[in-house]
This record gives C-alpha cells, structure tokens and sequence, in this order.
C-alpha cells in the first residue's frame, strides 16, 4: 500500500500538533539546547551567545528560570563541578547554582563594606593627630577656621566610635554573644 504525499502531510500535522512543548513552569524534559547552555556555562563560568539561544541574548536569570523545574539527570561531570551527587537533576543544580551566586554577591558586598571601613579607619587615625592637635589648644584662641576644622574632626571620630560599638554589637549578636 502506497502512502500519498497528502496523507504524509497530514501524519506529520497530527504528530506536531500532538507534540508537548517544553513549559518551564510545569517542568520535565528540557530542550537539549538548555541542558547544554547550562553545561557551558558552568565550564566556561561566562553565558554562551545568541546562537544557542536562535540569536536571541539571554541572561543567567533567564536560563535558571528555564531549567528551575527541570527533570532531567545531568552528567557526571555537571555534578562533580556543582559537588552535587551523581544523578542529581538540572533542577537541583540550577538552585545549587544560585545559591552559589547569592553567596559570591554577599561575600563581594561584604569585602566592599570591610574595604570602605578599613579606609575611614586609616583617614581617621591620620586625623588623631590634628584632633590632639586642637585639643591641646586654647579654644579661645582658635580661629573660626580652626574652630570649624575642630568640630568636624570631633563629629567624624564620634561618628566612627559609634560605628565601631554598633558593629561590635552586631557581630557579638551573630556569634551568639562570643565577643
């Protein structure tokens, strides 16, 4: 029996339309062209380019949005380079991933935070000096200039002092009290 080419078309009308499309809301099977951007991204640590995406740029958001219910096993080599165990899905390691990107961003904040404290430190301890200075001197016999320059050295050394109590506070709050 011989099958006409309208009769082939129409099979392969009923097979598209019966076809599920990947929804990453509801999960399952990935495209492969997901799982392997995924799998780039992680060796590489830089999103791959358009044509993975059929020359649409895409983010690292957008690509963990897409795999976040994701069903399929990923490779050994994926696991081993997120430290997941051996058959854990793109689901588990796309929240491993991020997970590891909210700690990278916190500690980066955290290391701008330390670095901006250790500079007002240094500025205020080249200012002790020019604070004993003033103290030592006269009010009365300051200039309005002095006077001023004083103040501000008073109110930025006061203003370090509490920062430095408040941050004690804080880390001994952390620690349970251990400072």
């Amino acid at each position: 029996m011989a099958v006409s080419t309208e009769d082939a078309k129409d099979v392969t009308a009923v097979r598209e339309r019966r076809k599920p499309t990947y929804q990453a809301s509801q999960g399952g099977h990935a495209p492969g062209h997901l799982r392997e951007a995924f799998g780039e991204l992680i060796e590489t640590g830089e999103m791959p380019g358009a044509d993975f995406f059929f020359g649409e740029e895409r983010t690292v958001d957008w690509l963990i949005g897409q795999l976040w219910n994701c069903t399929d096993i990923m490779g050994s080599f994926l696991c081993d380079d997120l430290e997941l165990p051996q058959g854990s899905t793109y689901a588990r390691g796309v929240r491993a991933m991020r997970e590891h990107r909210q700690f990278a961003t916190k500690l980066t904040e955290q290391e701008a935070q330390n670095e901006a404290e250790l500079e007002a430190l240094v500025a205020l301890q080249a200012l002790v000096p020019d604070i004993q200075s003033l103290a030592d001197m006269d009010s009365d016999r300051l200039t309005a200039e002095q006077q001023y320059e004083f103040h501000e050295a008073r109110k930025l050394a006061s203003d370090q002092l509490r920062y430095d109590a408040y941050v004690k506070n804080k880390a001994a709050d952390l620690l349970g009290g251990a400072l």
